[in-house]
């Protein structure tokens, strides 16, 4: 009696199944054509060598993987990789397949990352074609960023659930991992994984935001000394969400509020006294006059940061407006020119120094005038009549002198208000014409 062999693993358990008939050892499928081409009946006896050509089947046991892998039945998924490795274990799409199986099974008890870039690697290390590369390439830096990101959101989201002290190392630990995968896949597979940091950095403020709302209330319920603990914890997530971000400052600022709110909310509550003095909320002086320190230090590390997005936006601004910071630069120079003008003007130069005399004589009268005796009225009333006769003659100089520094002093300001506008402009006027 003949019967169906399947060609890829010898199995004679086919089905039939929507128009064609599919092994259910290896799930090979065959259309109605190929199945009567393959009705053998009896033993049939083979001389010579055999080469059994496999890609047929790994490429369903890939097709396999893949859909398991959409399915998010990872396990299956994995389990499908293996299989076609069995067959080819150099084949860099099975490698790829088992590598991003693998790093989707990372939970918080164990991070599988580490595992998975090493078979990225390997995947690297096989595929020859320079269009399959090309597409693996990307492919595996859009994953490694994508487990990244998702190992960092689990870990945000146990933290902002359960804001323990442990729970925060375990994030900070999990983002300082993020770095390390990052190099070892730069390393090992010459690839930049896509950008997660930013992203990593706004759950991390985001899962203190929500944590500082539960360990704020419960302040009292879980003991003052705790509630300091879990304040560090707080920031130090900050801070390295800020490191993680590192170039982003306008996104850090709102990082760096956060990090005085908190110092700000433990000073305040650790001045709390109850009025029954059962319950008192204290820390030392020292250790107060350390937090104020602490808080302003880093509202003048917020104040630099906040120079720097000004200066920015700034460059940005007069980079699309060069004719604006044009005529800006030439309204200084004008003005600059002017000062320089009026401080060298043959007038204002004579009415100074007749100033300047008038006022060196005037000390030498004074002086003369202590030293005439206490009886002594007829030279006082002579050095005094002398010194307001010089001063008549210096007034009109005096004048002359206060208009035009008046007129200097009036350009200098201007000068400092177009340098302001140079380092400072209108961003905000700009952003809403656009």
């Amino acid at each position: 009696m003949k019967q169906l062999v399947c060609e890829m693993c010898g199995s004679t358990d086919l089905i039939k199944d929507d128009g064609v008939f599919v092994c259910q050892s290896c799930g090979c499928k065959y259309s109605i054509e190929e199945a009567k081409r393959m009705m053998v009946e009896g033993v049939v006896e083979v001389q010579g060598t055999v080469k059994i050509d496999d890609t047929r089947l790994i490429d369903n046991y890939l097709s396999m993987a893949q859909k398991a892998a959409d399915s998010d039945n990872l396990n299956e998924a994995e389990h499908y990789a293996n299989k076609a490795l069995e067959l080819e274990p150099t084949n860099w799409a099975a490698l790829y397949a088992k590598g991003n199986a693998l790093g989707w099974q990372s939970g918080t008890r164990e991070n599988k990352l580490s595992v998975a870039i090493d078979y990225f690697s390997q995947a690297i290390a096989n595929c020859e074609d320079e269009s399959d590369l090309t597409e693996l390439r990307n492919n595996i830096a859009k994953t490694t960023s994508e487990l990244v990101l998702g190992m960092i959101r689990l870990r945000c989201d146990n933290y902002a659930k359960v804001p323990s002290v442990d729970n925060a190392q375990k994030l900070i630990s999990e983002a300082q991992t993020s770095l390390t995968l990052s190099a070892k896949l730069i390393t090992s597979c010459g690839i930049v994984p896509n950008d997660f940091k930013a992203q990593a950095a706004i759950l991390m403020n985001a899962s203190v935001v929500k944590s500082w709302d539960l360990i704020s209330k419960a302040w009292i319920e879980d003991g003052f000394s705790n509630f300091l603990k879990r304040a560090d914890a707080c920031k130090r997530i900050l801070i390295v969400a800020i490191k993680l971000d590192s170039d982003d400052d306008e996104a850090n600022l709102q990082r760096y509020d956060n990090i005085i709110y908190i110092a700000e909310d433990v000073a305040q509550k650790a001045s709390i006294h109850y009025d029954n003095s059962l319950v008192k909320y204290d820390i030392k002086v020292s250790a107060k006059a350390k937090l104020r320190q602490e808080i302003t230090q880093w509202k003048t590390v917020r104040e630099c940061c906040k120079k720097r997005v000004e200066e920015k936006k700034a460059k940005a601004y007069w980079e699309s407006n060069p004719e604006k910071r044009e005529s800006i630069q030439n309204q200084i120079a004008e003005c600059e020119a002017t000062i320089d003008k009026l401080t060298s003007d043959t007038v204002y130069l004579e009415s100074r120094k007749r100033v300047d005399e008038f006022e060196e004589s005037r000390k030498e009268i004074e002086a003369s005038i202590a030293k005439c005796g206490l009886f002594n009225n007829k030279d006082k009333k002579r050095l005094r009549n002398e010194l307001k006769n010089l001063e008549e003659k210096t007034d009109p100089y005096r004048e002359k002198v206060q208009e035009i520094e008046a007129e200097i002093e009036s350009n200098r300001q201007e000068i400092r208000r177009l340098q302001e506008e140079l380092l400072y402009p209108n961003i905000k006027h700009q952003s809403t014409t656009q």
